[in-house]
C-alpha cells in the first residue's frame, strides 16, 4: 500500500526542515521555527519570539552574538553578564559591560574596557595589560604590575615592590623586602 504524506498524527512533524504542526510544543523548523506556544524558539540563529523564557539564538535569552536585543529579564544580550554586543556593549543593568574592549560602566563590578579599563569602582582593573587603578586588590597590569596595594607586584618578569611577600622579578628576583632574602633557606633569587 502506497502511504501518502502529509500524515497528521499527535506528536508528529510533517517535515524536517520545515515542520508546520499545530501540536503543542513542536517547533515548525530549524532553522525558521515558527510556533505561538511557550517554550519554543522561532529559529537558530534567528529566532523571533516573545514568549517568556525563549531564547534568542543562544541558550540564557539572547538576540544573538552580536547584537543582542532583549527586554526580558534574565536575558543577556551576548555574553552572559547582561553584556549588549561584543564588541560595543551598552547597558545599565548591575553586572553588565559596555564592551569587551571598550566597555563603559559605571556600575560596580564593572570594568571599562580588556584592555584600557578605566574604573573607580572597587574590585575593578584599569586595563590587562597596563592596569591603572588605586583600588584594593586592583593589579596595573599582567604583566607589569605597578601597584602600591599589599600583596601586588609590579611586573612578571620585573616586579619593582616595597610589599612584603612581594619579589622583584621572576626570573632575577632582587628583594629588599622583609621574609625575601636571596640567601636565605626558601628564597631565591631568581626562578631560574
Amino acid at each position: 500500500t502506497e502511504i501518502k504524506y502529509p500524515i497528521v498524527c499527535p506528536g508528529d512533524a510533517t517535515s524536517i526542515p520545515g515542520d508546520a504542526p499545530s501540536i503543542p510544543g513542536d517547533a515548525t523548523s530549524i532553522p525558521a521555527e515558527d510556533s505561538s506556544i511557550p517554550g519554543d524558539a522561532t529559529s537558530i540563529p534567528g529566532e523571533a519570539s516573545s514568549i517568556t523564557g525563549d531564547a534568542y539564538s543562544i541558550p540564557g535569552d539572547a538576540t544573538s552574538i552580536t547584537g543582542e536585543a532583549s527586554s526580558i529579564t534574565g536575558d543577556a544580550y551576548s555574553i552572559p553578564g547582561y553584556a549588549t554586543g561584543f564588541p560595543g556593549d551598552d547597558s545599565s543593568i548591575p553586572g553588565d559591560a559596555t564592551s569587551i574592549p571598550g566597555e563603559d560602566s559605571s556600575i560596580p563590578g564593572d570594568a571599562t574596557s580588556i584592555p584600557g579599563e578605566d574604573s573607580s569602582i572597587p574590585g575593578d582593573a584599569t586595563s590587562i595589560p597596563g592596569e591603572a587603578s588605586s583600588i584594593t586588590g586592583d593589579a596595573y597590569s599582567i604583566p607589569g604590575y605597578a601597584p602600591s596595594i599589599p600583596g601586588e607586584a609590579t611586573s612578571i618578569p620585573g616586579e619593582a615592590s616595597s610589599i612584603p611577600g612581594d619579589a622583584t622579578r621572576i626570573p632575577g628576583e632582587a628583594p629588599s623586602i622583609t621574609g625575601d632574602a636571596p640567601g636565605i633557606t626558601g628564597d631565591a633569587t631568581s626562578i631560574p
